[in-house]
């Protein structure tokens, strides 16, 4: 099995604003009997705790701690955190740190931003975490923005599924961190991700990741993660027809993962039986 990795540096310019109040999770304050990170709202109950401090922080003392506990007589709810702020300047994208010790499917971690503009709301942001790590790692969110937003509010949850009966799945998830900044050269990074072709699809033995022309001096990673959020291979396309042997991978949906400068671009695969 292909085992590879790539780390790749952010091109082009960016400005780091702190607008995000408490954006590393160091202050908290005792709220009606719970502890909430200040400027931050929580789904905490006196019964259900789903958000609270850890010492096991990207920097600073603490960083915040989100499981799938939430306030439900039918298992374990979603957990989750959020914030709002008024931007006074224009940003295109959301950058935090995060590691996911726990991951239980259907269960995810799930980060999404929402705008205000003109009283209307939108979705302008949003990641899943499928997959497990250890350690901190920098995740980095386009966000589509053309113009000052009213207000941005950034939701931070440990996300579980209602199968009509009871929540199932389970997620524990750690954020520190988190701002929003404005890069050049995101724009870019974005519209040749998402020219690239995998194919076939859904596909048996063999998969072929296409780069088109502009990608030929980007470094670009791949990851092919289950719906459990395990990493069933992963490496660096250093050709423009990168061919993945796959035939001693199960059937089933796997999520591609395309990536560069920070920057994400996921899409679904269906692995079937070879006939």
């Amino acid at each position: 099995m292909k085992t590879l990795f790539v780390s790749v540096l952010l091109l082009g310019t960016y400005y780091s604003y702190s607008q995000i109040p408490n954006n590393s999770f160091e202050h908290w304050s005792i709220v009606e009997g719970i502890e909430e990170p200040d400027g931050w709202f929580s789904n905490n109950t006196q019964s259900h705790i789903s958000v609270q401090k850890t010492i096991d922080a990207y920097s600073g003392d603490y960083a915040v701690e989100i499981i799938s506990n939430g306030p439900s007589f039918e298992g374990t709810a979603p957990g989750w955190v959020e914030t709002t702020v008024f931007p006074e300047t224009q940003f295109n994208r959301l950058s935090l740190y995060y590691k996911c010790d726990s991951l239980v499917a259907p269960a995810v971690g799930k980060i999404t931003t929402a705008s205000w503009i003109n009283g209307s709301t939108n979705i302008v942001g949003a990641f899943e975490i499928s997959q497990l790590n250890s350690m901190y790692e920098l995740l980095t969110i386009p966000l589509s923005l053309n113009e000052i937003p009213d207000s941005l509010t950034i939701s931070l949850t440990a996300k579980t599924i209602n199968n009509g009966v009871a929540y199932i799945g389970y997620a524990k998830l750690k954020f520190d961190s988190i701002y929003l900044d404005y890069s050049t050269g995101i724009n870019e990074t974005l519209n040749y991700l998402t020219k690239i072709r995998v194919y076939p699809n859904p596909a048996n033995t063999i998969l072929t990741i296409d780069l088109p022309e502009e990608t030929v001096d980007k470094e670009i990673s791949f990851k092919l993660i289950d719906l459990g959020g395990m990493v069933i291979s992963k490496g660096r396309i250093n050709i423009n027809k990168e061919i993945i042997n796959i035939q001693n991978i199960s059937k089933g949906t796997y999520i591609i993962q395309l990536s560069s400068n920070d920057i994400f671009s996921n899409k679904k695969l269906i692995i079937s039986v070879c006939l």
